[in-house]
């Protein structure tokens, strides 16, 4: 987003432009809905202070380019040695599996 059309600008003051007028339209759109917004080097984080599970949106200074970095946790079961005491067929979960899911397949 040039600063005045037609008209070039150095580098620098182009970059802190960008991050003005980022924050500025960033903070508008969002106005009123209690999200959180910080600013770092390279963009803006967006959270939501009331639920932090949602994860984080992240949008570039310059690009404008938007991001979202969340978690998911999926439940497997029972590490294997933790039998379900209530009886359920709930999956044991073995060494094989941690170490398979978390080691790509060329490094085995």
């Amino acid at each position: 987003m040039p600063a005045t059309p037609g008209k070039p600008v150095s580098p620098a003051l182009q970059r802190r432009l960008d991050k003005t007028q980022t924050r500025r339209l960033v903070a508008a759109m969002l106005d009123g809905s209690e999200l959180a917004i910080a600013e770092r080097k390279t963009g803006l984080v967006i959270t939501n202070p009331n639920n932090r599970r949602q994860g984080r949106i992240h949008i570039e200074y310059g690009t404008g380019f938007v991001t979202h970095d969340y978690t998911v946790s999926a439940p497997w079961g029972l590490l294997h040695g933790y039998e379900d005491q209530n009886g359920n067929d709930t999956p044991s979960i073995s060494a094989d599996r941690i170490i398979n899911t978390l080691t790509p397949k060329s490094a085995r």
